[in-house]
């Protein structure tokens, strides 16, 4: 090795580690062309090391997809009653205490049939299976029945919302029955 080309240290910049490593000595020019190598590697595009990736579709535990939906179904509750303070009439009515809920028994109602799917969504991931699964198929079909009635009651040109917001909501409770009635199960070894 000729004297005008002195040792230099080679860094490994790709470990995970916050400072860059020595690994060893190579010449200048062979320092040189092994720079060179690497940035025609990485930097530039040729026909032939095009990679094709394809997107992972990691499975979704069955707890975060039934909390999921429950979140879901909470969502268009809220923006459905928000919704409904823009029809001609409504604050109206609400400032005059004139609206549908205008009995106790009526408002208790309405905060439980709120409750269950608030609650539901950290039941389902908080219970275990067995409850789990009993407990979203009986909530599930319960308001099922619920937001269909809601929706048949609510035709109208002013509450068309009303109606599209309740078949959405069917739609969700009927797969969260769905999906707890398909319960992944494995067989039990005792």
């Amino acid at each position: 090795m000729p004297a005008d080309d002195p040792k230099v240290p080679v860094m490994d910049f790709a470990s995970r580690s916050l400072t860059a490593k020595p690994i060893g000595l190579v010449s200048r020019r062979s320092y040189r062309s092994l720079d060179t190598m690497v940035k025609r590697t990485h930097h530039t595009k040729t026909p032939h090391a095009k990679k094709n990736y394809v997107l992972e579709n990691p499975k979704i535990n069955i707890k975060i997809r039934l909390s999921a939906l429950w979140t879901s179904l909470i969502a268009f509750y809220i923006y459905g009653d928000y919704f409904e303070l823009y029809v001609p009439g409504k604050v109206e009515n609400l400032i005059n205490i004139s609206a549908k809920l205008e009995s106790p028994t009526l408002l208790l109602m309405a905060a439980i049939s709120i409750a269950i799917p608030a609650l539901m969504i950290v039941l389902s991931i908080l219970l275990k299976p067995k409850a789990n699964r009993i407990l979203n198929i009986s909530f599930g079909i319960l308001l099922t029945l619920v937001v269909i009635l809601v929706g048949s009651t609510s035709i109208s040109a002013w509450y068309s919302f009303y109606v599209l917001y309740a078949f959405i909501e069917a739609g969700i409770t009927v797969t969260i029955v769905w999906t707890a009635w398909n319960w992944p199960a494995s067989l039990d070894s005792r």
